[in-house]
Protein backbone atom coordinates (compact mmCIF):
# COMPACT_ATOMS: atom_id res chain seq x y z
CA UNK A 1 0.00 0.00 0.00
CA UNK A 2 1.19 3.45 -0.62
CA UNK A 3 2.29 5.69 2.15
CA UNK A 4 2.92 9.61 2.08
CA UNK A 5 5.36 10.95 4.21
CA UNK A 6 4.55 14.78 5.37
CA UNK A 7 8.18 15.11 5.66
CA UNK A 8 10.33 18.18 3.86
CA UNK A 9 12.05 16.42 1.08
CA UNK A 10 15.92 17.02 2.08
CA UNK A 11 18.06 19.40 -0.11
CA UNK A 12 19.30 18.29 -3.59
CA UNK A 13 22.33 17.15 -2.59
CA UNK A 14 21.12 15.43 0.51
CA UNK A 15 19.09 13.61 -1.71
CA UNK A 16 21.44 12.15 -3.46
CA UNK A 17 22.96 10.88 -0.40
CA UNK A 18 19.64 9.62 0.80
CA UNK A 19 18.54 7.98 -2.47
CA UNK A 20 20.79 5.02 -1.16
CA UNK A 21 19.24 5.37 2.36
CA UNK A 22 18.01 1.34 4.07
CA UNK A 23 14.96 3.63 5.50
CA UNK A 24 11.89 3.83 3.01
CA UNK A 25 10.64 6.74 3.97
CA UNK A 26 13.77 8.67 3.46
CA UNK A 27 14.45 7.17 -0.33
CA UNK A 28 10.65 8.42 -0.76
CA UNK A 29 11.64 12.00 -0.09
CA UNK A 30 14.96 11.56 -1.26
CA UNK A 31 13.02 10.75 -4.40
CA UNK A 32 10.86 14.24 -4.48
CA UNK A 33 13.82 16.28 -4.15
CA UNK A 34 15.34 14.86 -7.19
CA UNK A 35 12.31 15.76 -9.52
CA UNK A 36 13.91 19.38 -9.01
CA UNK A 37 17.29 19.42 -9.81
CA UNK A 38 19.47 22.72 -9.73
CA UNK A 39 21.38 23.66 -12.64
CA UNK A 40 23.65 21.31 -14.33
CA UNK A 41 22.38 18.30 -12.06
CA UNK A 42 20.04 17.45 -14.68
CA UNK A 43 22.02 13.89 -15.33
CA UNK A 44 23.00 13.08 -11.88
CA UNK A 45 19.20 13.31 -10.45
CA UNK A 46 18.27 10.61 -13.33
CA UNK A 47 21.48 8.38 -12.27
CA UNK A 48 19.65 8.54 -8.79
CA UNK A 49 16.44 7.71 -9.45
CA UNK A 50 16.36 4.82 -12.43
CA UNK A 51 17.51 2.30 -9.77
CA UNK A 52 14.38 3.40 -7.55
CA UNK A 53 12.16 2.27 -9.98
CA UNK A 54 13.38 -1.14 -8.76
CA UNK A 55 12.94 -0.49 -4.95
CA UNK A 56 11.43 -3.15 -2.82
CA UNK A 57 8.85 -0.18 -1.18
CA UNK A 58 5.99 0.51 -3.57
CA UNK A 59 5.89 4.36 -2.15
CA UNK A 60 9.19 4.77 -2.89
CA UNK A 61 8.30 3.01 -6.81
CA UNK A 62 5.81 5.71 -7.02
CA UNK A 63 7.39 8.43 -6.22
CA UNK A 64 10.97 7.54 -8.44
CA UNK A 65 8.43 6.97 -11.27
CA UNK A 66 6.64 10.79 -10.94
CA UNK A 67 10.02 12.34 -10.25
CA UNK A 68 11.37 10.73 -13.81
CA UNK A 69 8.53 11.65 -15.23
CA UNK A 70 10.02 14.95 -14.96
CA UNK A 71 12.87 14.02 -17.07
CA UNK A 72 11.67 12.16 -20.44
CA UNK A 73 14.46 9.84 -19.87
CA UNK A 74 14.08 7.08 -22.54
CA UNK A 75 16.56 4.80 -21.33
CA UNK A 76 13.80 4.31 -18.54
CA UNK A 77 11.36 4.20 -20.94
CA UNK A 78 11.02 0.27 -21.37
CA UNK A 79 10.52 0.08 -17.43
CA UNK A 80 8.19 2.83 -16.97
CA UNK A 81 6.39 0.60 -19.56
CA UNK A 82 6.04 -2.15 -17.86
CA UNK A 83 4.42 -0.46 -14.44
CA UNK A 84 1.42 0.12 -16.51
CA UNK A 85 1.30 -4.48 -15.78
CA UNK A 86 2.19 -3.63 -12.36
CA UNK A 87 0.16 -5.21 -9.81
CA UNK A 88 -0.74 -1.96 -7.65
CA UNK A 89 -3.17 0.34 -9.50
CA UNK A 90 -2.00 3.84 -8.72
CA UNK A 91 1.73 2.49 -10.17
CA UNK A 92 -0.32 1.02 -13.63
CA UNK A 93 -2.28 4.50 -13.53
CA UNK A 94 0.91 6.58 -13.01
CA UNK A 95 2.53 4.94 -15.88
CA UNK A 96 0.10 6.07 -18.44
CA UNK A 97 0.65 9.69 -17.63
CA UNK A 98 4.25 9.74 -17.03
CA UNK A 99 4.30 7.50 -20.70
CA UNK A 100 2.44 10.39 -22.21
CA UNK A 101 5.69 12.83 -21.93
CA UNK A 102 8.00 10.66 -24.08
CA UNK A 103 7.59 11.67 -28.06
CA UNK A 104 8.25 7.89 -28.91
CA UNK A 105 6.22 5.33 -30.98
CA UNK A 106 7.07 2.42 -27.86
CA UNK A 107 4.90 5.28 -25.49
CA UNK A 108 1.80 6.10 -27.74
CA UNK A 109 1.08 2.17 -28.67
CA UNK A 110 1.72 1.44 -25.07
CA UNK A 111 -1.03 4.02 -23.87
CA UNK A 112 -3.48 3.12 -26.97
CA UNK A 113 -3.44 -0.44 -25.76
CA UNK A 114 -3.81 0.62 -22.30
CA UNK A 115 -7.67 1.17 -23.87
CA UNK A 116 -7.90 -2.65 -23.80
CA UNK A 117 -6.71 -3.29 -20.40
CA UNK A 118 -8.87 -5.62 -18.16
CA UNK A 119 -8.49 -3.04 -15.46
CA UNK A 120 -11.14 0.10 -15.90
CA UNK A 121 -9.03 2.15 -13.89
CA UNK A 122 -6.18 2.02 -17.25
CA UNK A 123 -8.63 2.08 -19.50
CA UNK A 124 -9.95 5.81 -18.41
CA UNK A 125 -6.70 7.18 -17.91
CA UNK A 126 -5.68 6.25 -21.26
CA UNK A 127 -8.90 8.00 -22.58
CA UNK A 128 -7.98 11.31 -20.29
CA UNK A 129 -4.14 10.68 -22.19
CA UNK A 130 -5.10 10.79 -25.11
CA UNK A 131 -7.91 13.68 -25.06
CA UNK A 132 -5.09 15.89 -23.45
CA UNK A 133 -2.89 14.85 -26.66
CA UNK A 134 -5.59 15.86 -28.69
CA UNK A 135 -3.87 13.77 -31.90
CA UNK A 136 -7.14 12.75 -34.65
CA UNK A 137 -5.65 9.36 -34.94
CA UNK A 138 -7.07 8.38 -31.02
CA UNK A 139 -10.42 9.13 -32.09
CA UNK A 140 -11.40 5.65 -33.90
CA UNK A 141 -9.78 4.30 -30.79
CA UNK A 142 -11.70 5.56 -28.44
CA UNK A 143 -14.96 5.84 -29.92
CA UNK A 144 -15.75 2.14 -28.64
CA UNK A 145 -15.38 3.06 -25.23
CA UNK A 146 -18.58 5.09 -25.24
CA UNK A 147 -19.96 1.14 -25.05
CA UNK A 148 -17.65 0.29 -21.79
CA UNK A 149 -18.72 -1.64 -19.50
CA UNK A 150 -17.89 0.58 -16.64
CA UNK A 151 -19.24 3.88 -16.54
CA UNK A 152 -17.16 5.81 -15.68
CA UNK A 153 -14.94 4.61 -18.87
CA UNK A 154 -18.03 5.73 -21.10
CA UNK A 155 -18.07 8.86 -19.29
CA UNK A 156 -14.98 9.80 -20.38
CA UNK A 157 -14.89 8.46 -23.65
CA UNK A 158 -17.03 10.93 -24.44
CA UNK A 159 -16.05 13.73 -22.71
CA UNK A 160 -12.95 13.15 -24.91
CA UNK A 161 -15.09 12.77 -27.80
CA UNK A 162 -15.71 16.06 -27.37
CA UNK A 163 -12.99 17.63 -26.99
CA UNK A 164 -11.42 16.01 -30.13
CA UNK A 165 -15.28 17.81 -31.87
CA UNK A 166 -16.60 14.69 -32.53
CA UNK A 167 -20.47 14.93 -32.42
CA UNK A 168 -20.72 11.15 -32.52
CA UNK A 169 -20.90 11.80 -28.43
CA UNK A 170 -23.58 13.78 -28.51
CA UNK A 171 -26.68 11.19 -27.24
CA UNK A 172 -23.76 10.07 -24.38
CA UNK A 173 -23.45 13.37 -23.54
CA UNK A 174 -27.43 14.38 -23.22
CA UNK A 175 -27.57 10.55 -20.50
CA UNK A 176 -24.52 12.49 -19.14
CA UNK A 177 -26.99 15.33 -17.97
CA UNK A 178 -28.41 13.11 -15.59
CA UNK A 179 -25.07 12.81 -13.80
CA UNK A 180 -24.15 14.99 -10.90
CA UNK A 181 -20.86 14.04 -11.20
CA UNK A 182 -20.83 14.74 -15.06
CA UNK A 183 -23.22 16.93 -15.81
CA UNK A 184 -21.72 20.00 -15.84
CA UNK A 185 -18.92 18.86 -18.22
CA UNK A 186 -21.09 17.78 -20.41
CA UNK A 187 -23.07 20.85 -20.41
CA UNK A 188 -19.99 22.67 -21.36
CA UNK A 189 -19.22 19.81 -24.33
CA UNK A 190 -22.84 19.79 -25.79
CA UNK A 191 -21.99 23.81 -25.99
CA UNK A 192 -19.03 23.56 -27.49
CA UNK A 193 -20.47 20.82 -30.16
CA UNK A 194 -23.53 23.44 -31.11
CA UNK A 195 -25.88 20.42 -30.07
CA UNK A 196 -29.34 22.19 -30.79
CA UNK A 197 -31.14 19.01 -29.96
CA UNK A 198 -29.83 19.33 -26.29
CA UNK A 199 -31.28 22.83 -25.57
CA UNK A 200 -34.58 21.90 -23.55
CA UNK A 201 -32.85 20.22 -21.68
CA UNK A 202 -29.92 22.60 -20.43
CA UNK A 203 -32.91 25.40 -20.36
CA UNK A 204 -34.15 22.92 -17.72
CA UNK A 205 -30.92 22.53 -15.77
CA UNK A 206 -29.76 26.23 -16.17
CA UNK A 207 -33.25 27.19 -14.48
CA UNK A 208 -33.49 24.89 -12.08
CA UNK A 209 -33.14 26.57 -8.85
CA UNK A 210 -31.94 23.59 -6.33
CA UNK A 211 -29.21 22.34 -9.31
CA UNK A 212 -25.68 23.01 -8.12
CA UNK A 213 -24.83 26.19 -8.99
CA UNK A 214 -22.06 24.71 -11.36
CA UNK A 215 -24.29 22.68 -13.51
CA UNK A 216 -26.99 25.50 -13.78
CA UNK A 217 -23.70 28.18 -14.46
CA UNK A 218 -22.20 25.25 -17.08
CA UNK A 219 -25.90 24.55 -18.80
CA UNK A 220 -26.20 28.46 -19.05
CA UNK A 221 -22.54 28.84 -20.81
CA UNK A 222 -23.97 26.19 -23.12
CA UNK A 223 -26.84 28.11 -24.01
CA UNK A 224 -25.14 30.99 -25.05
CA UNK A 225 -23.39 28.68 -27.26
CA UNK A 226 -26.32 27.77 -28.72
CA UNK A 227 -27.87 31.36 -29.18
CA UNK A 228 -30.28 31.48 -26.45
CA UNK A 229 -29.73 34.55 -24.19
CA UNK A 230 -31.69 33.03 -21.26
CA UNK A 231 -28.12 31.68 -20.59
CA UNK A 232 -27.23 35.14 -20.29
CA UNK A 233 -29.80 35.50 -17.11
CA UNK A 234 -28.65 33.22 -15.47
CA UNK A 235 -24.77 33.24 -15.95
CA UNK A 236 -25.97 36.83 -14.79
CA UNK A 237 -27.75 35.57 -11.41
CA UNK A 238 -25.04 33.17 -10.23
CA UNK A 239 -22.22 36.21 -10.90
CA UNK A 240 -24.63 39.18 -8.73
CA UNK A 241 -26.18 36.21 -6.27
CA UNK A 242 -25.42 35.81 -2.55
CA UNK A 243 -23.76 32.49 -2.92
CA UNK A 244 -20.15 32.56 -3.92
CA UNK A 245 -19.64 28.77 -4.61
CA UNK A 246 -19.51 28.93 -8.42
CA UNK A 247 -19.29 32.64 -8.78
CA UNK A 248 -15.32 32.27 -10.11
CA UNK A 249 -16.14 29.50 -12.54
CA UNK A 250 -19.28 31.68 -13.60
CA UNK A 251 -16.93 34.12 -14.47
CA UNK A 252 -14.75 31.96 -16.00
CA UNK A 253 -16.91 30.61 -18.33
CA UNK A 254 -18.37 33.68 -19.24
CA UNK A 255 -15.41 35.01 -20.60
CA UNK A 256 -15.20 31.65 -21.87
CA UNK A 257 -18.45 31.49 -23.98
CA UNK A 258 -18.05 35.25 -25.18
CA UNK A 259 -20.94 36.59 -22.80
CA UNK A 260 -20.03 40.75 -23.91
CA UNK A 261 -23.92 41.42 -21.92
CA UNK A 262 -22.03 40.79 -18.54
CA UNK A 263 -19.17 42.82 -18.80
CA UNK A 264 -20.56 45.44 -16.38
CA UNK A 265 -21.29 42.50 -14.16
CA UNK A 266 -18.03 41.09 -14.29
CA UNK A 267 -16.73 44.49 -13.81
CA UNK A 268 -18.19 44.79 -10.48
CA UNK A 269 -16.13 42.21 -8.99
CA UNK A 270 -13.01 43.92 -9.55
CA UNK A 271 -13.17 45.77 -6.50
CA UNK A 272 -15.83 43.92 -4.67
CA UNK A 273 -14.56 40.11 -5.50
CA UNK A 274 -17.54 39.07 -3.00
CA UNK A 275 -16.01 35.51 -2.80
CA UNK A 276 -14.89 35.46 -6.64
CA UNK A 277 -11.30 35.08 -7.09
CA UNK A 278 -10.34 38.51 -9.30
CA UNK A 279 -7.77 37.41 -11.38
CA UNK A 280 -9.99 34.95 -12.80
CA UNK A 281 -12.53 37.63 -13.74
CA UNK A 282 -9.93 39.80 -15.59
CA UNK A 283 -8.89 37.03 -17.16
CA UNK A 284 -12.01 36.76 -18.36
CA UNK A 285 -12.54 40.45 -19.26
CA UNK A 286 -9.39 40.36 -21.59
CA UNK A 287 -11.23 37.51 -23.02
CA UNK A 288 -14.33 39.38 -24.03
CA UNK A 289 -12.02 42.59 -24.64
CA UNK A 290 -11.43 40.81 -28.09
CA UNK A 291 -15.11 41.52 -29.07
CA UNK A 292 -16.37 44.38 -27.08
CA UNK A 293 -14.89 47.54 -26.72
CA UNK A 294 -16.52 48.35 -22.42
CA UNK A 295 -14.41 45.36 -21.83
CA UNK A 296 -11.33 46.36 -23.64
CA UNK A 297 -11.56 50.02 -21.99
CA UNK A 298 -11.58 48.04 -18.50
CA UNK A 299 -8.79 45.98 -19.48
CA UNK A 300 -6.31 49.05 -20.81
CA UNK A 301 -7.88 50.91 -17.25
CA UNK A 302 -6.94 47.78 -14.99
CA UNK A 303 -3.61 47.10 -16.83
CA UNK A 304 -2.07 50.24 -15.58
CA UNK A 305 -2.73 48.94 -11.78
CA UNK A 306 0.30 47.91 -10.04
CA UNK A 307 -0.72 45.38 -8.93
CA UNK A 308 -1.50 41.28 -9.75
CA UNK A 309 -4.99 42.39 -10.92
CA UNK A 310 -2.54 44.86 -13.32
CA UNK A 311 -0.06 42.55 -13.83
CA UNK A 312 -2.61 39.58 -15.48
CA UNK A 313 -4.80 42.56 -17.20
CA UNK A 314 -1.27 43.49 -18.68
CA UNK A 315 0.11 39.70 -19.43
CA UNK A 316 -2.87 36.90 -20.36
CA UNK A 317 -3.04 35.79 -23.61
CA UNK A 318 -5.17 32.65 -24.33
CA UNK A 319 -4.01 29.86 -26.92
CA UNK A 320 -7.02 30.19 -28.89
CA UNK A 321 -6.14 34.02 -29.87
Amino acid sequence: MLKFFPDTPPRFDIALRDAKSKTARTRALAAQSLANPPDGMRGAAVEALRPLLSDEDVTVRYTALASLGEFDDVESLPQILAFMNDKAQPLRELAVVVASHFDDDRAHEAILNALDSEHPEMRFQAIVTLAETKNPAAIERIAPKLKDEDAHVRAQAALALAKFGDASSAGALMTLLESREHAADAACALGELHVQEAKPRLVELAERTFAPLEVRAAAAAALIQLGDARGNEVLRSILIGWRASARSYAAQLTGKVGATALVPDLATLIDKPRGADPLVVVQALVRLARKDESAQTLVTKLGRRTDEIGRVARTTHFDDE
